[in-house]
């Protein structure tokens, strides 16, 4: 009865659409709840079931509007449920809400799509009439998935899309085209049949919540014809010999290593699109380098011709199309941007076995040095050795896809290859040593070896690494070798408050040879008699900010139960979707509320504060009471009545902050870092990647365009878009001084009781 009694609450003040919207969420958690079963071929489920049974007996017009909308919105089983209960309170004379009138009452009006000039993605949108409510269903397409729905939504004004419609259209590498009725409704329908049959845990929450809604509007569309036949079988010898004899092929020599290439260029294609296998456009062309073929049987000779190959192909394959000469050129570009990322997997099987992104996060910067390839061999045996895994286990929490490029993912993985060090790690207050040894410190000087590695930054430190191991020494030994002389050097710098002497540093590593005996932890980094190694953590040496890197459940007071010491969490607030990424790097205080995070948030990434936001928590939101709805649909708690280091109370904890539902900004805020502090945490920033974007400039995809015209202005494309947005923009431009300065502000408007920042 709860969940009827939200329902109907929910019901109490709605209209015809958002009753929908209501009843199709319903209809989806509970299709989520039986995944075995996505397209509901069983008939309703028990939590249908039960709503319906207990609709049929309360006498309130809410509950015979819930039915109606049930009956309308609800597959065969759900509506021959449904039936009964509605006659049953209809013949007790129970009245129905005014909206379930309206809900037969929608009509569709016309339909078109917005699509890339390649084919990988469309935008398709159905408008409808319905007295005081029309609006539009939009369902965004997926081509390089197999044409699956990657979204769908109602938008209650029409003129909204279309205004974005027309904007997109302006970009010479978008197409806009009206659709009869019957073709819309037979995209949108193929869309949803490969939704029913992809893993239920692919499927986004947001999709299966609308699915229902979107199929009863499809019911509204009349029929499409009937699909055309399907085509001939293509010959392939013959297309393999056409592309081989044109004047895009000509500049290759052809013999059978080039004649295999180009057959298992066709026979890819034809397996993948049999329909339109001379379609090209960077999705396919991903597939085709990075899985077909990456994977495929071939000889050293056909795995160096390939890519040359592919190139060549991509050239023909564009001649054939209408793509203006802008998207043939990008084309192009992308096509030898995935030939190198193609040959570097391919010379190194342990990437390609773990995903070929992987090659480009050892090599990807050093194909631009065009290094010969002894020397790019070099290169990346240095990064192997330095960092030699992807994935690791902190305290019980998993990692398992980081970046060896990112020197924060480093720092994980250094501190994964350490686990009697992680119960200590995970407890911010923890002092002291083991073994003799400061684990932060111990784990700091790692990182500092592992970032000269992988940068060859002194190079001398490569070449010691490489005698050392020539000598027999093992890959952890090593490490230590080089800590100990990074330590001595660190250790006479801050003691005779003197600059880092490198001649002596590089020097030192020049004469580091095999020792009898590698050093131990304790023995790193030893100074002469009398004094402390850094990793001991000298008292007159500061120790370095720590870097609490773990999992499990973290402490949050100190040993004293009767005072709660000051807590600094140190955030990473990434912006999820943009390219390059935006992200910034924050210092709070652990009794910051989520009302507060959300307005360092706002500050830190740019925005005005002008839209609606939450935040997620696992299956918790949180919100501003003011902007809740109420209801068992919006669920959310209040975000000033909880603090940060509540619901993050770990180490590697995340949560999602979601800001303005039209544009859908999507943040990931993860736990860096958890220190002590003396006295209150101010807000800072500490660090940060490229500008926010501005408001309401369509999302992640109306970002990506913004940052492209940014970067030609004198397109007219772009010039329009320069012109909408009305002040000059920077995408690669970040002012970390101004933000901390705006955050400092934020800070001191707040005080630290009685509002609803800090508790």
């Amino acid at each position: 009865m709860q969940l009827l009694r939200e329902l109907e609450r929910e019901l109490q003040d709605a209209d015809a659409l958002s009753a929908e919207i209501t009843v199709s969420t319903l209809l989806g958690a509970a299709r989520r709840a039986r995944p075995d079963d996505p397209a509901g071929e069983r008939g309703p489920t028990d939590l249908v079931a039960d709503v319906v049974r207990q609709a049929g007996k309360v006498r309130r017009p809410t509950s015979l509007g819930l039915l109606r909308c049930l009956a309308v919105l609800g597959g065969p089983g759900e509506r021959d449920l449904a039936v009964p209960g509605i006659r049953r309170l209809a013949a007790a004379g129970v009245p129905e809400p005014d909206w379930t009138t309206q809900l037969d009452d929608v009509a569709p009006t016309g339909a078109w799509t917005v699509h890339d000039v390649y084919g990988d993605a469309a935008t398709i949108a159905v408008e409808f009439a319905r007295p005081c409510r029309p609006h539009a269903l939009v369902v965004l397409v997926d081509h390089t998935e197999g044409g699956i729905a990657a979204g769908a939504f109602l938008e209650d004004d029409p003129d909204d899309v279309r205004t974005e419609r027309d904007r997109q259209g302006q970009d010479p590498l978008v197409v806009v085209e009206e659709l009869d009725l019957g073709t819309a409704r037979a995209q949108i329908e193929a869309a949803f049949r490969a939704v029913d049959t992809a893993d239920p845990a692919d499927v986004d929450d947001d999709l299966v919540a609308t699915r229902a809604l979107v199929l009863a509007r499809l019911r509204a569309l009349p029929a499409a014809d009937p699909a055309p036949p399907a085509p001939r079988p293509l010959d392939e010898a013959a297309l393999v010999g056409e592309f081989l004899a044109s004047p895009e092929a000509a500049h290759l020599t052809t013999n059978a290593t080039v004649e295999r290439c180009a057959a298992l260029i066709v026979a890819h294609r034809v397996e993948a699109e049999p329909a339109n296998p001379l379609r090209i456009s960077p999705g396919t062309l991903a597939d085709l380098l990075l899985d077909r073929l990456l994977g495929a049987d071939l000889s050293d000779d056909e795995a160096q011709a390939m890519p040359g190959v592919v190139l060549a192909w991509t050239r023909f394959t564009a001649g054939r199309t209408t793509l203006p000469s802008v998207a043939r050129d990008h084309l192009v570009s992308a096509a030898e941007e995935l030939a190198d990322t193609y040959l570097v997997a391919r010379s190194y099987p342990e990437f390609a076995e773990r995903g070929p992104e992987l090659a480009m996060s050892y090599a990807g910067d050093l194909l631009d040095d065009e290094l010969d390839p002894a020397a790019l061999e070099d290169a990346i045996a240095r990064r192997t050795f330095a960092m030699p895994y992807v994935g690791t286990t902190i305290g019980g929490e998993d990692y398992p896809s980081l970046d060896p490029a990112d020197p924060d993912d480093r720092g994980l993985l250094i501190a994964g290859e350490h686990p009697e060090y992680h119960a200590v790690l995970d407890d911010p207050f923890a002092d002291g040593e083991i073994d003799g040894v400061n684990p932060r410190l111990h784990l700091a000087v790692h990182e500092m070896v592992a970032n000269q590695l992988w940068d060859d930054d002194p190079p001398e430190a490569w070449q010691a690494a490489q005698r050392l191991l020539a000598a027999g020494m093992e890959r952890h030994d090593v490490l230590h070798e080089l800590a100990g002389v990074a330590t001595e050097l660190l250790w006479h710098a801050l003691t005779d408050r003197g600059p880092l002497d490198l001649a002596a540093y590089r020097a030192a590593l020049d004469g580091l040879d095999a020792l009898p005996a590698p050093r131990s932890k304790r023995s790193v980094g030893r100074v002469p008699e009398g004094q402390q190694p850094l990793f001991d953590a000298p008292a007159a040496v500061p120790p370095r900010p720590t870097v609490v890197r773990g999992g499990g459940q973290g402490t949050r007071r100190g040993p004293d139960a009767g005072s709660r010491r000051a807590t600094a969490y140190q955030l990473k607030i990434r912006l999820l979707g943009t390219k390059p990424p935006v992200w910034r790097r924050v210092l709070v205080p652990d009794d910051l509320t989520l009302a507060g995070l959300h307005d360092v948030i706002q500050v830190a990434m740019g925005w005005t504060d002008t839209h609606l936001h939450d935040f997620r928590v696992g299956d918790a939101r949180y919100g501003d009471p003011g902007q809740l709805s109420g209801g068992w649909l919006d669920d959310s708690r209040d975000e000033a009545a909880v603090r940060v280091d509540q619901v993050l109370p770990r180490v590697g904890d995340r949560l999602r902050y979601t800001y303005d539902f039209g544009d859908d900004w999507e943040h990931e805020v993860l736990v860096e870092s958890v220190e002590p502090a003396v006295g209150p945490v101010a807000l800072r920033c500490l660090a940060g990647r490229r500008a926010g974007p501005p408001e309401d400039c369509g999302g992640v995809w109306g970002y990506a365009d913004l940052c492209a015209a940014a970067c030609n202005p004198d397109d007219p494309a772009a010039a329009d878009r320069l012109e909408w947005l009305g002040h000059p923009f920077d995408p690669a431009h970040f002012d970390r001084e101004a933000v901390d300065e705006r955050l400092g502000a934020l800070d001191r408007r707040h005080p630290e009781a009685g509002d609803r920042t800090r508790r």
